[in-house]
């Protein structure tokens, strides 16, 4: 039901009728008018409230949806940047200090791409050439050069280019992000694929003692020009270093959200996590202190999750509303209004009983002659019902008679004339006792169907796993020939009536029980699960399966997805199941694949569960 739907109980049953009629008679009009205006009054407030707040969901899911796209979009700008920064060495044999910086000035990075604390180059060096790269940058008027942190690798990947090359900028000269484990995932994850590559979560080297913030870097590996790079293994040895770009995610946020970090706190909090859990070892970004992600108990008037992939990697984000969104921005005037009014209507109307005397004597009339077409109309129902069932056991009977005949002399034929009779004939014997059996089976089919949409139910405690133990116990016992492994839950225990649910279980079990018959390795599992805070019970089969195009077929009664050369089958078995599920108040559907297997899902009304 949506949030603007109400319901109301029609009046069913004689004695509710007799029960408002001697309410109003007794001179309770009055009251029922109140009562009445009242809960008009209520559900207009209701509507009108709902109506606001969905209207305010509106703008929380846009804005959120801007967020994201924004994110996404910074990051794509960054990207770009660095690929112009790749085509600087793609068009050059080898690119000094001097064009490095004249070219990253040209972008004026702090102008167009704000967020970003540096752009840089990180030179791919084997340890056997490690000294002469270090000659060679002190050379370059860093007689103090050396490579961060110290120890013997076998490769090398220092930062020797960065702009801004000043302030916090300096600490990272030097340093060789191939030996931090967090950065080496990612630079081998774009140094294997071409493309680029956003890192988990680190601290920058830049990083000093004050206002410390999560980082996170974006690398584009840099090939040397001429040789090949189709596949993994080439690309590494084509490897000469990677362009890069990192981040301090506040700043990187703050630039995305168009605001300093000191106008954070707004209507929404927005908080960010690496990966797909969110924890405070994995927080990145967060609006304000308080990660609300995690808070138990914590109810804000609209939140949302989602995950986004990003250059590689994977962030939550989980965005929720502060106190100034409900204060400033929903406006309760209106629903006050209906409600105010709507209460000074009803007691007016509660005032006027000018007319009681008519609405006495109409309503009288209308519920004796409704009295009377309830009473004929029930008896027509129970006639009706009664023939039915007649009627359906008539036509069996008048049916299974010269079926009786056709399988009995068919058979006498088969037994007295075996000798007399050609292969030919022997097939055409066959083949009538087959449809003879077939026949009627399809009877028996459809009384069941018959009954059970006319059986009182009987509600007791059932244990679905025993009875789906107790089911397959009895197939295996019919076919000791087949090994048909199952696998069943601790405990599946409900309310509902037994008779019915267990011919429910016996033809789901039998469709897997059936058309596992052509698998190497037959295997049954039932089993339940949770959804959408639904229990939902289920049985599935590795057995032929079948294409979803037709899954709209399978509940119809006569529908059958395989000829009975391969299976056989009346296409009843289904239908009883779904009538069965449905007279318990749940839903049953399937999914499955050729050759893959099948798996019938079902639920029960939650007061069976």
């Amino acid at each position: 039901m949506s949030k603007d739907a109400v319901s109301f109980k029609p009046l069913n049953h004689l004695s509710d009728i007799k029960g408002l009629r001697s309410l109003l008679l007794s001179g309770k009009t009055a009251w029922i008018v109140l009562a009445l205006g009242l809960l008009a009054t209520l559900w207009a407030w209701y509507v009108t409230h709902e109506a606001a707040q969905e209207k305010e969901r509106l703008r929380f899911d846009f804005r959120v949806q801007e967020t994201e796209n924004a994110i996404l979009k910074r990051m794509q700008d960054y990207e770009q940047l660095l690929r112009g920064a790749s085509g600087l060495f793609a068009a050059s044999q080898s690119v000094v200090r001097e064009e490095w910086n004249a070219y990253i000035n040209s972008l004026k990075i702090e102008e167009r791409y704000p967020g970003i604390q540096a752009v840089g180059f990180s030179q791919w060096i084997p340890a056997e050439q490690l000294d002469a790269h270090v000659q060679q940058v002190r050379a370059q008027g860093f007689p103090t050069y050396s490579i961060k942190p110290p120890g013997v690798r076998p490769q090398y990947t220092p930062i020797i280019f960065i702009e801004p090359f000043e302030g916090r900028n300096r600490f990272a000269f030097g340093y060789d992000m191939f030996s931090e484990s967090v950065r080496r995932r990612a630079m081998e994850r774009a140094r294997d694929s071409g493309l680029p590559t956003l890192s988990g979560k680190v601290t920058l080297i830049q990083e000093t003692n004050g206002d410390v913030q999560a980082g996170t870097l974006l690398f584009l590996p840099v090939y040397t020009n001429g040789m090949p790079q189709n596949t993994p293994v080439e690309r590494r040895a084509a490897l000469s270093g990677f362009v890069y770009g990192a981040f301090r995610v506040d700043d990187f946020m703050s630039g995305v959200l168009g605001r300093e970090k000191a106008d954070a706190r707004t209507d929404i909090d927005l908080e960010v996590f690496d990966g797909t859990r969110p924890s405070r070892e994995s927080v990145l970004y967060d609006d304000d202190t308080a990660l609300h992600a995690m808070e138990v108990g914590y109810k804000p008037m609209f939140e949302h999750s989602s995950v986004i992939d990003i250059q590689g990697a994977t962030w939550t984000l989980y965005f929720s509303t502060l106190t100034p969104f409900k204060t400033t921005t929903i406006d309760m005037q209106k629903p006050a209004v209906i409600l105010t009014i709507g209460v000074m209507l009803s007691f007016l109307l509660f005032k006027i009983l000018t007319l009681r005397k008519k609405v006495e004597d109409d309503l009288r009339r209308f519920n004796e002659a409704l009295e009377v077409r309830i009473k004929e109309r029930t008896h027509q129902l129970e006639l009706a019902s009664k023939e039915l069932e007649s009627f359906s056991y008539s036509i069996a009977h008048d049916l299974r008679t010269p079926l009786r005949a056709l399988s009995g002399f068919s058979q006498v034929l088969a037994d007295d004339y075996a000798n007399e009779l050609d292969d030919t004939a022997k097939n055409y014997l066959k083949r009538i006792q087959a449809a003879s059996q077939r026949m009627g089976q399809l009877i028996d089919d459809l009384l069941k169907l018959s009954r059970v949409a006319r059986t009182e139910l009987q509600f007791t405690t059932v244990d679905l796993r025993d009875m789906v133990e107790k089911v397959h116990a009895k197939l295996q016992h019919r076919e000791p020939e087949r090994t048909v492994t199952l696998t069943t839950p601790v405990s599946a225990v409900v309310q509902a009536d037994p008779r019915l649910l267990e011919i429910a279980i016996e033809n789901l079990l039998n469709n897997a029980w059936k058309f596992t018959r052509k698998t190497a390795q037959p295997g049954i599992e039932f089993g339940k699960t949770e959804q959408a805070g639904e229990t939902v019970y289920f049985i599935r089969d590795n057995g032929v399966g079948f294409d979803m195009s037709y899954v709209n077929k399978l509940f119809k009664p006569f529908e059958r997805l395989h000829s009975d050369n391969e299976f056989e089958g009346t296409g009843i078995g289904l239908s009883i199941v779904s009538r069965i599920i449905t007279r318990h108040g749940g839903r049953v559907w399937a999914e499955g694949h050729p050759g893959d297997g099948a798996t019938f899902y079902f639920t029960l009304a939650a007061s069976s569960a």
